[in-house]
């Protein structure tokens, strides 16, 4: 079915609307302003125009409901042993004296990507930064998430670890872009998987702060998993030319 007219894509949000104002749940505060943002650009610009235009402004409504979490939107280091590794977005825990990072998305448009390293890679390393962090500090069973965004398409991954440098990374979601009038049928969709990764990164972000208040009350707390388990090993690829094709 299309969708050419304002009419026929005013219809068919709106319609999304009414389906979530009687049980008065979460969805709604994200539609709304999802179906404005849509409609004024879903017709026009690239996978860039629709991150930053779309995507990124849903991801700032997702998260900013509920007070602990915050989040950031820029090119910001994980770890100051890696600053080559720097994430375009950020969900934390809030209100501590240092970012403890739960999640971490990457856009990454077609032309913008890396020749020698790719993005599933690049986030893979960033979430087992965030994952190492967090059980350093004691937090227990702790598990972080990842958005990818590349290829007209978005994934969803959560992190956890599961015995000795065993890092856990599962894909949650695969999802196509909305590209035009005929994928707003998708919202719906888009907004429960990112619903799923808020519910993670709360539960983790919820630990982080109950373990904080601990500290202040002077107890103490010990690992959930041996610190041995931690792998901080980075390995990266690098082009080697060689030489016996320069002569």
């Amino acid at each position: 079915m299309s969708y050419e007219t304002w009419h026929d894509i005013q219809t068919l949000t709106i319609g999304y609307l009414n389906e979530v104002l009687l049980p008065r749940n979460f969805d709604l505060i994200v539609a709304n302003p999802t179906q404005l943002k849509l409609i004024g650009s879903i017709r026009e610009g690239g996978e860039d125009t629709y991150i930053h235009d779309v995507l990124a402004p849903l991801l700032d409504i997702t998260f900013a409901f509920n007070t602990a979490l915050g989040h950031f939107r820029a090119k910001i280091s994980l770890d100051k042993a890696h600053q080559q590794y720097k994430t375009d977005y950020g969900v934390y825990a809030n209100g501590l004296s240092k970012k403890c990072v739960v999640l971490v998305a990457e856009f990454k448009p077609r032309e913008g990507r890396q020749r020698q390293e790719s993005d599933f890679i690049k986030i893979g390393k960033e979430m087992r930064t965030m994952l190492n962090r967090l059980i350093m500090i004691y937090v227990h069973n702790p598990v972080v998430c990842g958005n990818l965004v590349g290829g007209n398409r978005i994934s969803t991954f959560k992190m956890e670890l599961k015995a000795s440098q065993i890092y856990a990374m599962v894909q949650l979601s695969d999802l196509p872009l909305i590209r035009n009038s005929d994928d707003l049928n998708l919202i719906p969709l888009l907004v429960a998987k990112l619903q799923q990764v808020k519910e993670y990164s709360l539960q983790t972000a919820q630990k982080v702060q109950a373990l904080s208040k601990l500290i202040r009350q002077g107890h103490t707390s010990v690992s959930s998993v041996p610190t041995s388990w931690i792998n901080n090993n980075f390995y990266s690829v690098q082009k080697v030319k060689n030489e016996d094709t320069l002569q």
